[in-house]
């Protein structure tokens, strides 16, 4: 019996040569789990955007604080040590950073996605996320993010 595909081996590779193009909108990643920061970049990249992954929420704030770049999205994950995403979510509203965020879960439902879209999240996508929805998610969320 053949075992079926991981969903970034799914991603279909970029046309154009916009990967590196520093003015191209910007994804944030946070996420405890290093080989799904690392499926997530991909993702990113391969839709035309930037990524710079963080292993916590207090890594990306230390990073955060002082940066206002102009197309910019947040993707987390839900539950992280140390700081959910909730947290980060309710601290970036809270000290005027809010970002258009998208937020990854494995319990889409509970009481965490909920004070996370309270606090302002875009969307709360279960684990394993569809990719062509959590594209449009952050394409979304990028549009929202220039206006």
């Amino acid at each position: 019996m053949r075992a079926s595909r991981a969903w970034w081996q799914h991603i279909e590779p970029m046309q154009h040569a916009t990967l590196m193009n520093s003015s191209a909108p910007l994804v944030y990643v946070v996420d405890d789990d290093s080989g799904v920061r690392a499926a997530l970049a991909l993702l990113i990249e391969a839709s035309g955007w930037r990524a710079r992954t963080f292993a916590s929420a207090p890594a990306f704030l230390e990073h955060a604080h002082g940066q206002q770049p102009d197309c910019v999205c947040l993707l987390l994950d839900l539950h992280m040590p140390r700081m959910n995403g909730a947290e980060l979510t309710e601290h970036l509203r809270n000290h005027g950073m809010g970002m258009p965020t998208v937020v990854l879960t494995a319990a889409p439902e509970g009481a965490l996605a909920k004070r996370a879209l309270a606090a302002g999240a875009l969307h709360v996508f279960a684990k394993p996320v569809d990719p062509g929805q959590l594209r449009a998610a952050l394409a979304r969320a990028l549009d929202q993010s220039a206006d």
